[in-house]
């Protein structure tokens, strides 16, 4: 099953990695692209089991140090959430509170 979530660990990482947000981002920063990549892959995962969704928290499939793996979806879920905020401060809906709900609950 997790095979099938291949295209959208696939546009999560080219989303973060085009993300000014993300601690380990690329060289080429588009906060358009990254806004369209990043909410495309949240609002798939928003939908998905919560098999999956606790595969994708582990970082599994991702280039992330080991010793920072707890800090990749707290920081994936930030980056999404500032690109959001920052294309338009009015506008929130279910998957920008999805992303949400982790940073709150982490914070909890």
């Amino acid at each position: 099953m997790l095979a099938s979530y291949d295209c959208v660990t696939a546009a999560l990482r080219f989303g973060l990695y085009c993300s000014r947000y993300f601690s380990k981002h690329g060289s080429v920063l588009s906060d358009d692209v990254a806004l369209y990549y990043l909410r495309l892959s949240f609002s798939t995962l928003e939908h998905s089991s919560d098999a999956v969704i606790e595969w994708v928290r582990k970082a599994e499939g991702f280039d992330f140090p080991d010793g920072l793996k707890e800090e990749f979806w707290i920081q994936a879920c930030t980056a999404y959430a500032q690109h959001e905020y920052d294309n338009d401060p009015d506008h929130f809906d279910s998957t920008i509170e999805f992303a949400m709900s982790f940073l709150l609950n982490d914070r909890a």
